[in-house]
């Protein structure tokens, strides 16, 4: 045994281990199933941090491609993994509610994580537990407008608080002949960003619940939002039907506009390609009041324990390991990711604005997880630029878009 095993060997407490305040049933193996191939790297860093720490529990990692799709396969059989760190996607949005995942929410983990982050995954919870917590939320990511700092500052304009200032600065950068946006809807999954970030304001409260119970639709509700999106598109020299997520942040990173409207998960690419750009990002001001305007963010990483779990103490001691400052700290800065525990903060300039606001917890959820699973957000978003592009004005453009997404969603919900 490790340092502490003998202390509680010489204790006459032989079959068990303490983390903190965890007690560990003796030489057990558990399953953390990541969804997260890109984390390999320091997740298995930190995993073999933890067992290197004590000998009383093996954690071992498993990353599949596909990963919830495997999952779904998995639970299907009963084989349910003793830990999950997945995202809060749609696929776990769904599962939560399955009975798979023991509650969290008396347990001291769960006082390290932000309560707005918590909140959001309680949100599905039914009636008969509605506060039930089957997961930690361990990191976020966010949506904003990814900026030049330099350019700004060459400029003279501060960062918008509200919509009329955004519109303010992008007329002082066409004035000098420049251009304010790169959109590289040309990958059509990032057509939705802008969209979602103004929906975060300006969709109407419960309209999720209201429109799968037929009280309200897209048509009525969504135009000044289609409408604004529309108005950003006016304000870029580029083809955006035709410019490449990776070809606009190599532009960006040469400095070929001012700003992009995207998540925290563009700034490393940016930096690949020009480590010397001087690039942040700021709240998306949709609003002309400026007290409305808040982050869009979603769990990026978050830590659920089966019911079925051989070691349920072992599975909260690797957790409260990977809530310590140095692991937390480690991965956070690794990712560029954004902490929502108390352990750990994320202190790159690029994103140290956005954690500062995430802490204040002045944040939205990500609207595309209001939509069903398999309605292609992307994909509608897409053919909205195509029209518009083509020469569709924006009420024409905008009543067909909503039409169509009226009746996605409810092909969807029928599935």
């Amino acid at each position: 045994m490790k340092r502490i095993g003998k202390i509680l060997a010489g204790l006459g407490i032989v079959g068990s281990v303490v983390f903190g305040s965890m007690t560990v049933n003796a030489a057990s193996e558990i399953e953390i199933f990541s969804s997260k191939q890109e984390n390999m790297d320091i997740m298995q860093k930190l995993v073999d941090g933890f067992n290197k720490s004590q000998d009383e529990v093996t954690v071992k990692l498993n990353a599949p491609a596909d990963a919830g799709t495997v999952l779904k396969t998995r639970l299907a059989k009963n084989d349910v993994p003793d830990v999950l760190a997945f995202n809060y996607d749609h696929t776990m949005r769904e599962l939560l509610q399955e009975g798979f995942f023991m509650d969290l929410s008396e347990d001291p983990l769960a006082d390290h994580c932000y309560d707005e982050y918590k909140n959001f995954i309680k949100a599905d919870n039914n009636e008969d537990n509605p506060d039930a917590l089957y997961a930690l939320p361990y990191v976020a990511n966010a949506g904003g407008v990814i900026y030049n700092v330099d350019k700004f500052a060459e400029l003279g304009v501060e960062i918008p608080k509200t919509w009329d200032e955004f519109m303010t600065v992008i007329e002082k950068i066409e004035e000098k002949g420049e251009n304010p946006f790169l959109f590289p809807f040309k990958d059509s999954w990032t057509a939705m960003h802008p969209f979602i970030y103004l929906e975060s304001v300006y969709q109407p409260e419960n309209f999720e619940a209201d429109r799968k119970a037929g009280k309200t639709t897209y048509v009525g509700t969504h135009e000044k939002i289609t409408e604004m999106f529309l108005t950003l598109l006016d304000h870029t020299s580029t083809d955006y039907m035709g410019l490449s997520y990776a070809d606009a942040n190599k532009a960006f990173a040469n400095g070929e506009a001012y700003m992009m409207i995207n998540g925290n998960w563009v700034l490393p690419e940016i930096k690949k390609a020009n480590p010397d750009c001087n690039v942040s990002m700021f709240t998306m001001p949709a609003s002309n009041d400026a007290k409305k305007n808040a982050i869009s963010t979603g769990v990026d990483l978050m830590f659920s324990i089966s019911e079925d779990c051989k070691d349920p103490e072992g599975a909260k001691a690797f957790i409260e390991y990977m809530m310590q400052p140095e692991q937390a700290q480690a991965y956070i800065d690794d990712q560029v990711a954004l902490s929502v525990i108390d352990t750990a903060t994320q202190k790159d300039p690029s994103v140290s604005g956005i954690q500062d606001v995430i802490k204040k917890e002045k944040v939205h959820l990500f609207a595309d997880m209001q939509i069903p699973d398999g309605m292609d957000l992307g994909a509608e978003m897409s053919a909205l630029c195509l029209n518009y592009s083509s020469g569709m004005s924006k009420k024409e453009a905008t009543a067909e878009f909503l039409a169509d997404m009226d009746e996605k969603f409810d092909t969807a919900i029928m599935q």
